[in-house]
């Protein structure tokens, strides 16, 4: 049988990708400009495809609204440009190469509706960026909160709240989670590898710990072996698995959600499925297995780290330093009548490494557990609070705005000296108004692109001198309008 027949055959087990992917989608992002294109995708992602976006229009974006958006992403970056053209094409000719390019990879897709051209992005392809967008912005996994997860959810299978579609999940996020800790050891094994010993001390100590394990793979590595941890809770979820096995009605009723759902009335393939899902569960018994090899790979990296360190510290021992100066006192004096050197050899023996020691590890003490008073917790939910109340982000922001732009009668816009300050929250997002104004009026494109990620549907206009006197914050006024739709030219 041909290899294309193999793999296109209903009896293959290889995923079937581009039957519903485009078969050119990756061509963007594999061209020498990939990292160009992915920012333009990510931009059209969180200004019109994406689930913070606001509601597109029932028939789509109309096609000058998304080059306009590619513009705006192409004024934020360097000059660039496909092979063979001219470096010096304007904007709006670039805007448009831009969009055709992603029209015929598949990402976007053009429909014609009488002498109007809209632009709209296939449900598969925005459910695949959003997977890449998530893979990019993922930081580390917290097992604290799986495991709550997984135990939350078995508790409402045993209870009977649930059926198959919950267990099914829990038995997909205990694998996940299985396979990120063992996965986490090798991904420490090559990070060691490719720090080059040639590396100077700085670059060394940086790249070590800007890379280590509770910066990117696991969050909550430190307190997983104390008793407050979830994890110390594993036993229980065990019992709960071994109790819904052992339940004649819940497993019969679990089975006959498989059959009808997920194997198509095939009693004998329910089970199977029912079994491997449980079995996932059961495999949870494993993690101290996988965390006992963790904390093995970690030692011997910081072991590897630690004598690497120790070596380039003990054998500089300021040498350059004292050579620099000998060579700077011998020329700095035109007779030599003493010895520039000190008294002793330069090198013997005493001034070799040290041998290493080897110290006695000491057993580790029993873990205390804390418990908060009442004052104490009343006291961080105080301060959580009022933390939240001085963050700012963009949602907060232009619905602090976008609720006094629909108050006011006027269509022009809203000065800053006529907005309405009533509460510490709102004079905090006049201060984050205020630097957006000043940040409008930079000359620096990557200032600008800042500010315009904070002020979503409403521009900012600079209208003063800066330090003009405010009742509350001193700064340069400015002029608030909402941003109105373009439409085509028909």
């Amino acid at each position: 049988m041909p290899i294309s027949e193999q793999i296109s055959g209903s009896g293959s087990h290889t995923p079937s990708l581009f039957t519903r992917l485009p078969g050119r989608l990756f061509a963007p992002l594999a061209s020498p400009n990939k990292d160009r294109y992915w920012a333009i995708l990510c931009v059209l992602y969180e200004n019109r495809f994406g689930p913070e976006a606001p509601l597109p229009p029932s028939k789509g974006y109309t096609f000058r609204e998304i080059v306009v958006d590619i513009e705006s992403a192409l004024l934020d970056q360097d000059a660039w440009g496909e092979e063979g053209d001219d470096p010096e094409t304007p904007i709006g000719i670039r805007a448009n190469m831009v969009m055709t390019r992603l029209v015929e990879a598949g990402w976007l897709k053009v429909e014609r509706r009488a002498l109007t051209r809209t632009v709209f992005m296939r449900p598969v392809v925005s459910h695949f960026l959003t997977q890449l967008v998530y893979f990019a912005e993922r930081g580390p996994v917290f097992v604290s909160g799986k495991i709550n997860v997984i135990e939350a959810s078995l508790k409402e299978v045993v209870q009977g709240q649930k059926l198959g579609d919950v267990l099914g999940e829990v038995a997909q996020q205990s694998r996940d989670l299985l396979e990120h800790i063992r996965n986490t050891g090798n991904i420490i094994r090559e990070l060691m590898e490719t720090l080059d010993l040639e590396m100077t001390t700085a670059q060394y100590v940086r790249t070590f710990f800007d890379n280590y394990i509770e910066q990117v793979f696991i969050g909550d590595y430190r307190e997983m072996r104390t008793k407050e941890h979830p994890l110390a809770r594993r036993q229980q979820i065990l019992r709960m698995t071994d109790a819904i096995d052992e339940s004649t009605e819940i497993r019969s009723r679990l089975i006959d959600w498989y059959a009808q759902y997920r194997a198509a009335g095939d009693v004998y393939r329910a089970e199977r499925l029912y079994e491997r899902d449980m079995q996932r569960l059961r495999d949870l018994i494993r993690i101290d297995e996988y965390i006992a090899r963790l904390d093995d790979e970690i030692r011997r990296a910081n072991r590897k780290a630690y004598v690497y360190l120790d070596h380039r510290l003990r054998s500089v021992d300021f040498l350059d330093a004292k050579i620099r100066h000998a060579i700077d006192s011998v020329l700095a004096s035109s007779e030599m009548l003493w010895d520039p050197f000190g008294a002793g050899d330069m090198i013997n023996a005493n001034r070799l490494a040290e041998p290493r020691k080897v110290s006695a590890k000491h057993s580790t003490s029993a873990l205390r557990s804390v418990t908060l008073s009442p004052r104490d917790l009343a006291r961080n939910r105080v301060l959580q609070r009022a933390r939240a109340a001085r963050s700012m982000n963009p949602h907060k922001l232009s619905t602090f705005v976008l609720t006094r732009l629909e108050t006011e009668e006027s269509q022009s816009g809203l000065d800053s000296n006529d907005i309405k300050l009533d509460s510490a929250e709102d004079i905090r997002a006049y201060q984050a108004l205020l630097a957006a104004s000043m940040a409008m009026a930079s000359d620096r494109a990557q200032v600008r692109f800042i500010a315009r990620q904070m002020t979503r549907g409403f521009t900012v206009t600079p209208t003063g001198a800066p330090d003009e006197p405010h009742p509350y914050i001193t700064g340069r006024p400015f002029k608030l309008t909402k941003n109105q739709k373009r439409k085509e030219d028909k």
